[in-house]
This record gives structure tokens, sequence and C-alpha cells, in this order.
């Protein structure tokens, strides 16, 4: 019999080998990493091709007549503050590929390197006069990258952004924002960390779009209670003191340094040469903007220093200021962390003619000062130990604070050379580039220094006023911005002997107004004219002249010319547009008019004033609705916007929406207080209410504002009888 087959049986499985471990591990790693980087990079795919978030860098590169050309990024700072506030750079323009026979030079820095309260007048601009007298063959590209509020943090960002367009050399002059800045111990912008590679990391994530649409939630699921939505300039730091004792103060030194070492080690890397500068202040002019007394200080130790306090001023009132010295230095015993005792101190020594102690006091007040608007000695020996002896690796050190001291009074720098803490006026400026450029001849490529004509020397500070028309209307805007932009605010208003100063600014701002005549408005105007034709490729002095033309002169037709000439040499400068697209509004070229102010919201979205000039335009041709949605759109981005709030009320009062109207009015008021076209606006339709006791108090208190407005004595009077 032949053998039985098992057609029951089940055929046999062929036996699965398990995963290797290497297998394994490379299996996890691929659903653990890469699917999720995957996910990432699609999502941030996905809403860049949206449209959704902003470009990040600080330069933005993009092709105008065939060309590439670079030029700012005004969205840069929104990776810094929040949108509606954030700070941007002076407009610059140039080449992205840097042309033959061309030196480029980048500045890097704050508010004092920006050259506020005028651009035209940084110390760069002076730079470029002196480097052309001097190298007349070789073009020179100075560029200039500073921003207000910023500190290290934000100008590493810069200088990495800046370092791929071939610079030759970074100008830096720094310090003074380091700890109000973001991520400084005193900011009201990003907190401080003590983990610089944690900061660093945070500000990467915010170059993508992910990144902005994560910081976007958590900004709408959080209180911001403490970030401002309103710019305040200097005044939202009032009540963000920090004591010299702070131990976040020590984090924010180290930080500096560490940026500062990480922008040289971008020169080193990529062959540019670093002139550093140390960071000057005004000493003797400029009262600490707030004191503490140490924290241990008890109350009867407080009653003893109060009282030497005292008896040190009415010492000074008399003029017996070795008394007040002495007095003064008792209490110093007792306390010497309170600011203003430093300062009064060093009032008597100055008086008393031992100014070698007037100068530690006055360097002591700056020290212990609690409001950190000016770079301290610790800031300064920061860079002179990053600088000092490093030519042999491209970092020159340019010692500022000492030229100043030399060139000032007794050696302590004061308002020959300060508009007020630490901006400089024209002779600062002159004084700082004079200083710097002294370092940057030695940090200039060879081939450029061979080109060096001999038996030429530096241009005077008069030179430079005339090659950047420096005019007589300059003279009283500067001021005018520095009075009423800068030292009727907080913290100004809080330092010692304001009134005294305030007095003395507005009767020097009454000359300079006074001296506006016909005639000296005209030579400006003329000197505006010489000096483009001496430097007809500088699109700020046509911008400069065109101000000056539709503001003083009401040459409009002039003026709308050379904002065509800066916009043909600088296109993405939105103010231009809106100065061009007003003047044009004026003529009744409307379509045009819009055409620009469109163009300047396109290019900067959160810029008020192209809003408001565009509700104003639509509301003069009867369009209320469009109207309406911009002027809304102006108070959105500026609630402090007081003209917005007066014509946006007059637009609800022309459709008969009286109690809307009343309601702006009381809006504009909870931000803007001290507007008399407020208050009376506000008076009249309560008027017209039959509210009159309210009615009344509004127009009292346009009064106490303006005690000569004659419209709202006119209501009062009628109400009252």
């Amino acid at each position: 019999m032949g053998k039985k087959t098992n057609t029951n049986a089940s055929p046999k499985k062929e036996q699965q080998k398990p995963l290797s471990r290497r297998k394994l591990w490379f299996f996890r790693i691929v659903v653990l990493v890469v699917v999720p980087v995957l996910v990432l990079l699609g999502l941030e795919f996905a809403l860049r091709l949206a449209g959704f978030g902003y470009p990040a860098g600080a330069v933005i590169e993009k092709k105008v007549n065939g060309q590439r050309i670079c030029h700012d990024n005004v969205k840069f700072g929104w990776r810094f503050f929040p949108k509606n506030i954030s700070r941007e750079f002076l407009p610059f323009f140039f080449p992205a590929q840097k042309p033959e026979n061309t030196c480029r030079i980048f500045i890097l820095g704050s508010s004092a390197a920006q050259g506020i309260p005028d651009g035209a007048y940084n110390f760069g601009r002076f730079l470029e006069v002196m480097l052309r007298k001097q190298y007349p063959a070789v073009n020179f590209e100075v560029i200039n990258t500073a921003m207000t509020a910023v500190n290290s943090h934000v100008i590493l960002q810069v200088a990495r952004d800046c370092s791929a367009y071939q610079p030759d050399v970074f100008i830096i002059y720094a310090g003074n924002n380091e700890v109000v800045g973001p991520y400084g111990a005193g900011t009201i912008f990003s907190p401080i960390s003590g983990n610089l590679k944690l900061i660093r990391l945070s500000l990467v994530i915010k170059t993508t779009r992910l990144g902005q649409l994560l910081a976007r939630i958590l900004e709408s699921r959080k209180q911001q209670v403490q970030i401002p939505k309103i710019w305040g300039g200097m005044e939202m730091f009032v009540n963000k003191q920090i004591r010299i004792a702070d131990k976040d103060l020590q984090l924010v030194y180290k930080h500096y340094r560490e940026n500062l070492i990480d922008i040289c080690k971008i020169g080193q890397k990529k062959g540019i040469k670093i002139v550093l500068s140390n960071v000057v202040c005004n000493l003797k002019d400029s009262p600490p903007f707030a004191s503490l007394h140490r924290e241990d200080f008890t109350e009867s130790e407080k009653r003893n220093w109060d009282d030497l306090y005292r008896q040190g001023r009415n010492y000074m009132d008399a003029d017996k200021f070795s008394e007040a010295a002495e007095s003064f230095l008792q209490a110093l015993k007792i306390d010497g962390a309170y600011a203003d005792l430093h300062y009064l101190l060093a009032c008597c020594y100055y008086q008393l003619h031992d100014f070698q102690n007037a100068y530690k006091s006055f360097s002591d007040a700056l020290e212990y000062d609690t409001i950190r608007l000016r770079a301290d000695s610790r800031i300064n020996q920061v860079i002179r130990d990053i600088a000092s002896d490093k030519e042999s690796k491209g970092i020159f050190f340019a010692d500022t604070v000492s030229a100043f001291e030399k060139q000032s009074e007794y050696k302590i720098a004061g308002e020959k050379f300060f508009y007020e803490h630490v901006h400089f006026n024209f002779s600062g400026n002159y004084l700082l580039a004079k200083t710097i450029y002294q370092q940057l001849e030695i940090a200039l490529p060879d081939w450029v220094k061979k080109q060096k004509v001999s038996g030429i020397s530096l241009p005077s500070q008069e030179d430079c006023a005339k090659s950047l028309a420096f005019t007589d209307w300059d003279r009283y805007k500067i001021a005018d911005e520095i009075f009423h932009g800068y030292l009727i605010k907080a913290p100004f208003t809080n330092q010692l002997f304001h009134s005294r100063t305030m007095k003395q600014k507005e009767q020097e701002l009454a000359i300079l107004r006074n001296n506006l005549t016909s005639p000296v408005l005209q030579k400006s105007a003329a000197q505006y004219v010489e000096a483009i034709g001496l430097s007809p490729s500088d699109w700020y002095l046509y911008w400069k002249y065109g101000q000056l033309l539709s503001e003083d002169l009401n040459d409009g037709a002039l003026a709308a010319m050379q904002f065509r000439k800066v916009l043909s040499l600088h296109p993405q400068f939105y103010v231009a547009y809106v100065r061009l697209g007003m003047i044009l509004s004026d003529q009744g070229n409307f379509n045009d008019a819009v055409s620009l102010f469109s163009k300047a919201i396109k290019i900067k979205p959160t810029y008020p004033d192209a809003y408001y000039d565009l509700a104003l335009m639509y509301h003069q041709h009867g369009l209320f609705e469009s109207a309406r949605n911009n002027y809304l759109k102006a108070l959105q981005l500026e609630p402090t916007y007081a003209q917005a709030y007066i014509n946006y009320g007059v637009l609800l009062y022309q459709q008969e929406k009286i109690d809307e109207a009343i309601e702006n009015y009381r809006l504009g008021l909870s931000f803007v207080s001290d507007s008399r076209e407020l208050h009376y606006n506000l008076g009249v339709l309560l008027e017209t209410k039959g509210q009159k006791k309210e009615a009344a108090e509004q127009f009292r208190a346009a009064l106490k504002i303006d005690p000569n407005y004659i419209d709202a004595q006119q209501n009062l009077m009628k109400i009252s009888l």
C-alpha cells in the first residue's frame, strides 16, 4: 500500500524574522522625528503660500528695473515689539551686489546712532561727508541700520542679516537701551531670560510663519496688560525702576558682552572690520530720571535722611554750596543709593569749582538712576574689554567718552553736545563722527586707503552744515520736537530742576520761532537747493526740502516734485507716498491720491497716518462709509490720535448720529485728556442734547488747557446767560 497523504494538515507557515534592533530604532526615528518635521515643513509652506505672516529679516531684497536691490524691512521690528508700536529703521536702499569701487559701511545701534530727533543729521551722514572729501574717487555707502528702543539682542540679528551683503566695516554705537530694550531687566516688551540660547531660539522661531502663527495665538489667549498697545516713548518705562544692585542687571551685562562678541565673530568670519565705540551720555545737564532708597532703609533712617536732604536743598537755594555739600555728604552716609542726592552733591561741587569731585558725583548719579536709559560704566567697560588691543583681529576701538570729555568744559559732558540725556545735537553728532572717523580710516580696505587725496583736511562742522543743509528752519523744527515730544513728558518731568529747564527751553524755542521770518525761510530753501546741487542723489535732502515747501512755504506743486524725486530714489519710503498723496488730494486729484495712500498701506499696513489721510479725503468727497472705516482703522492702530477722533465725530454728526459722536469724543478724551478740541466738540454736542451743565464742564476743561480759546469762551458765556 502506498503512503497516505494527510489532506487535513494545514500548510506550513513561513516563519517571520523579528525586526533588527537597528531597523526598529530607524522606524521609531522616522515616526517620531522625520514625519513631524515633514508635517511642520508642509504647514510652513502652506502658510507662506496663503500669504500669512511677514518677512522677518532686516533687509528685503527685490528686483527693480532688472537689478536686485535691498531696502529696509518696516516689519522687522514685529519680532521684538507689538505691531502697533513696532520701531523701524531709517529708510535705506542699496544694490544687492556691491558695485565696483564701492566701500560699504553699516552702522549698528539704537536711537542715538539713528540720529533722533532728526535722522538727517545722524553721525553716519557726517561720516559720508568726511569720507567723500578725503576719498573723492571712491563710492561710499554708509547704511544706517540703527533703530529706536533696541538693544544688542536686536542688533545681533541686524548684523547677521547685513553681513550677507559684502560689508567692509560695521560701526557699532550701542548700549543705552540694554536694560529697557527687549529681554532687558527693565523692559516692557519681551521679558528677561537667564538663558541666552532660549532667547535666540525664540527669535529664530519667529522668522518662520509657524512661529508667527504661534505668537499670534499666544497673544490672543493671554492678557498682556504689561505690554503697551500705544507707543508712549520713554514714559513707558516710568514704572520699571531697576536698582544698581538688582541681580538681573548682571544678566544684562552678560548678555550684552556675549552679543557684542558674537557680532565681532561675524565680522571676523566674513572679513568685516569692526569699529566699536563706547557710549557717552549727558552727565552735567541731565539729572536722574528716578531714585530709590536702598531696600533695607528703616523709618528712623529715612527721617534723618529727609532732614539732611531738606537742609541741603535749603542751603542750595541760599547759594550756600559748601554747607549744602556737607549736608548731602551726611545724608550719603545714611543712604548712598539715592540718585538725586548724588546729582545735587555734584552741583554743589561744580559751583565750588571742585570739578574732580563734581565729575565723580555726576557719574554716580547716572549709575544709581533707576530708570536706566543711559549706558552706565559697566556697559562701557564691556565695550573696552572686547575692543581694546584687538586691531590685529579687525576690531578698532573709538574712545568717544574721552573725546567728549576733552571737548567739554571741565571734562564733564553736558548740553553743549546733547539735546537731553543721550541724543546728540548737531555739534555732538559732528564730534561723534570725527572721533569714529579716526578709527574707521584705519579699518578701511587697503584699496580705499590708496585713493586718499593728500593735503585735504576733514570738513569742518560748518562744511557739514552746508552739505547736509542744516538751516534755521531745521533748528526750530528740532527744538520744537525736543520740547513737545520729549521734555514735557515723563520721565523728564521727574527730573530735578525741570521747571527751570523748561523755562529756559521755552525761551530758546520762542527765539527760534520768531526768527523764522519769510526771508529766513527763503534762505533755508536756498540752502537746500545748494545742498542738492552738491549731492543730487541724496534722497534725504529732497525729503526735507519738500517738507519745508509744503509746511511753511505753501508751495504744494514744488513740494510734490521733491517727494516724487524721493520716491524715484527710494520707492519703499511709505511716508513720502502719504505726503505726496496729501498734496494731490488738496489739488483735487482724487484717484491718484487714493493710489498713493494705498501704496503706503501696502508697504506698512500699521501706519495710522495713511488711513487717517485716506479717511479725510473720502470724508471731503462725501464717501462716508469709506471714511468711517479708515478713521476707525487709524484709531485702532493709534488710540491717541486726537485729530482722528475730532474728524470722525464730525462725520457722525453729519450723519445725525449724535449719541455715537458723543461716545466717540468721550473715548478720545480717555486717551487724550489734554485735547482742547475734543473737550470743546463734546461740549457742543452735549449742549445740543440739552445737557448744559456737562457741556459747561467741557468748555471749562478746554479753557483750562487754553485760556485764550475764544470759541469755548463764547459758548460758556452763552450757556451761563
